[in-house]
């Protein structure tokens, strides 16, 4: 399965190679500090990565003239062409997230949000080095992995940026705004900073002890979730620290043994951690409270399905059944599973749909797996993105369609 990365390369091959740069430095006596930022930052790499393409819809309706009119590229690609209202950008450096009822795309020089109805609809300036992206309800928030630079926005576009404390190595926003950041700190392994949605500073933990793989804040933001690793007596111990952020300190610690984590989110009753080997549901008092192992099974992919839980593909190396689809709720049980003999290059999941990208076409699920639409390739796609009403946008070298 080809690696992507946002929501998520796909962020459980990083963490694999990070686990092991860290047990080479750790045989030579000494991690230097360019592991952490290799951790987080391939971490904060992400989930939906290579599509397909179809006839778009209503063609007859497209205007190419308008659209080369108010869309170019301005990082050296080409304008972008679509059949409905969204009009977005290609480019190496965009990054591509569903977000309210769209998309969100940000570029180097940009933060967009497009709709199929047009409505809605933004382009603000931003500046970026390396873009990243992370979204939740009506808000967005995008930031830049080489640098310091956050930028927060809603719907309606009205937007607060700033500096973070220290180079972004991962970030997340919930549904009502809160935003954590894992960064680089001087003397430390890494630094974790609360905001809320005006970036005002609610919250800041400094740990010489762990390497930040993933964070997020509960939704009533009072409590922070984080993933975590260290190196010890020469083995990898993997962690989920919950902090209340209003005290100093770790309130809890959950184990996660060696299995590497990937990636964590808040869900309604506590938060949702995502690991190489299993899925976890951790409380705010650090309890894992349930606990999905993928056995001899390999992560090689995932996607969040909008609704507090997540869409995973397992590798299971079967002659007969090469892929598993897991349908993880918010809650870490198994909700519905489906087998794949077939190659799958990229998934992506909004509002309970999925889509999947094999050999032979794209497939479009509902959270029980019951097949809803089968598109046919018909060219190469670099990305794939499913919105919230089951449009599939799909990203070649020079233009974006949707089907």
């Amino acid at each position: 399965m080809s690696k992507e990365k946002n929501d998520g390369g796909i962020q459980s091959e990083v963490a694999r190679k990070i686990s092991k740069q860290i047990r080479r430095k750790k045989k030579r006596s000494k991690i230097k500090s360019a592991a952490v930022k290799s951790i987080a930052v391939a971490t904060v790499a992400c989930i939906l990565v290579v599509s397909t393409l179809l006839i778009y819809k209503n063609r007859d309706l497209f205007n190419p003239r308008n659209l080369e009119d108010t869309l170019s590229n301005a990082e050296g690609g080409v304008t972008a062409k679509i059949g409905g209202a969204i009009d977005v950008i290609t480019g190496n450096t965009a990054e591509y997230v569903s977000y309210a009822d769209g998309i969100a795309v940000v570029t180097t020089n940009s933060v967009r949000y497009a709709t199929m109805s047009g409505k809605d609809s933004f382009i603000l300036d931003a500046e970026f080095n390396s873009p990243a992206v992370s979204a939740a309800g009506g808000w967005l928030l995008a930031y830049d992995k080489s640098g310091k630079a956050l930028f927060v926005t809603n719907t309606s576009g009205k937007n607060t940026s700033g500096d973070g404390f220290g180079e972004n190595l991962s970030a997340h926003i919930n549904k009502n705004g809160y935003i954590s950041v894992f960064s680089e700190a001087e003397g430390y392994k890494c630094a974790l900073s609360v905001y809320d949605d005006g970036l005002n500073l609610r919250y800041r933990w400094k740990t010489t002890e762990y390497y930040g793989i993933a964070s997020a804040v509960s939704n009533d933001g009072k409590t922070c979730a984080a993933a975590v690793v260290k190196p010890e007596n020469g083995a990898l111990v993997c962690k989920i620290i919950i902090l209340d952020i209003s005290k100093e300190g770790v309130k809890a610690e959950a184990d996660l043994g060696e299995v590497i984590p990937t990636d964590i989110w808040e869900t309604e009753s506590g938060f949702l951690a995502l690991a190489d080997g299993c899925a976890a549901a951790v409380d705010s008092d650090g309890s894992i409270t349930e606990k999905t192992d993928f056995g001899a099974s390999k992560m090689s992919g995932y996607s969040r399905d909008g609704l507090g839980g997540v869409f995973a593909v397992l590798n299971k190396g079967d002659i007969t059944a090469r892929y598993e689809l897991l349908h993880i709720d918010s809650s870490a049980r198994v909700a519905a599973s489906e087998y794949l003999d077939s190659d799958v290059d990229s998934i992506s999941a909004a509002n309970g749909l999925l889509a999947v990208l094999t050999g032979s076409g794209i497939n479009v699920y509902d959270s029980g797996f019951n097949l809803k639409r089968l598109i046919t390739p018909d060219g190469e796609v670099k990305k794939i993105i499913i919105i919230a009403d089951g449009t599939v946008v799909m990203v070649t070298s020079d233009e974006v369609l949707t089907a």
